[in-house]
């Protein structure tokens, strides 16, 4: 830490260390001056392995994702961490991802680069579909939850349904309606 200006992050790694939004004596912590790390730097550089919370700068976050950190990585979040799958689709692809690409799966056997979220979503469905009544094209209607061809189905935006179990939703709904008619 000798040699390093204030305002710096003392770890050395050359980024700016934030302001300090309130006072904490513990930490050494003065409001509205420069803090002495980046947020977990001092895990990193400071301690390495021997620190009790350090786990090599890979940690497992739930929802089966896994974070690596590298702070400098554009998408990373404000801990400096990245979810593992995108630096290695990134390698696979041979540069950095478009901004609106999303990865599907995240083994390394499974990587497919979605070109959006959309995208992404749509190969999802076809993955249920194909689960479920072992065709990736067959669409699920939204009232009885059987799967058909699009073609059987009548699809208005993301309402997909067969006829007759519209039919069968409206007259329902109708007798509903007239039924609280006559005893109100």
């Amino acid at each position: 830490m000798d040699g390093i200006p204030k305002g710096l992050c003392q770890c050395g790694c050359g980024g700016l260390a934030p302001i300090a939004l309130k006072n904490d004596k513990s930490k050494g912590m003065v409001k509205g001056q420069p803090m002495k790390f980046i947020r977990w730097h001092h895990l990193k550089n400071r301690y390495g392995e021997k620190h009790p919370q350090w786990k090599g700068g890979r940690v497992n976050e739930g929802h089966g994702y896994i974070f690596v950190m590298i702070p400098e990585h554009p998408r990373a979040n404000k801990d400096g961490y990245v979810r593992e799958h995108i630096p290695m689709a990134e390698k696979a692809l041979g540069r950095p991802l478009p901004l609106k690409a999303v990865i599907h799966h995240h083994t390394p056997e499974q990587l497919v680069i979605c070109q959006d979220q959309a995208y992404h979503m749509l190969l999802h469905q076809r993955q249920r579909a194909l689960k479920a009544c072992g065709h990736a094209s067959w669409r699920k209607c939204w009232i009885c939850k059987k799967y058909d061809p699009p073609e059987k189905l009548m699809i208005r935006g993301d309402a997909i349904y067969h006829r007759s179990c519209n039919s069968e939703r409206c007259k329902s709904k109708y007798q509903l309606r007239k039924g609280a008619q006559q005893h109100g």
